[in-house]
């Protein structure tokens, strides 16, 4: 592939700002915001003072039935745990 077609080539982003993350789990910005207000969707991350949700986390947390960010964090943790025990 040269360089003029792959600079061509769009490139899926790795994370979404709030309009975006909000839009790719189906809800409006200011249902999103309500949302992260109240603990009910993943913790954003955060690049310099700018607000992002990593689009991997986004699928598995709607693949596990959108549990709230508490819940969430107790099974991301267990995931995390269980893959790094299936590596050794």
């Amino acid at each position: 592939m040269s360089m003029a077609s792959l600079a061509a080539t769009p490139l899926d982003p790795a994370a979404l700002r709030r309009p975006q993350a909000a839009k790719f789990v189906g809800m409006g910005t200011s249902t999103w915001d309500r949302h992260d207000a109240a603990g009910l969707v993943p913790e954003a991350r955060k690049i310099g003072g700018l607000k992002v949700w990593s689009v991997e986390e986004l699928r598995a947390w709607i693949t596990a039935g959108c549990p709230n960010r508490t819940t969430w964090c107790a099974m991301r943790a267990d995931l995390q745990r269980r893959n790094s025990t299936a590596k050794k």
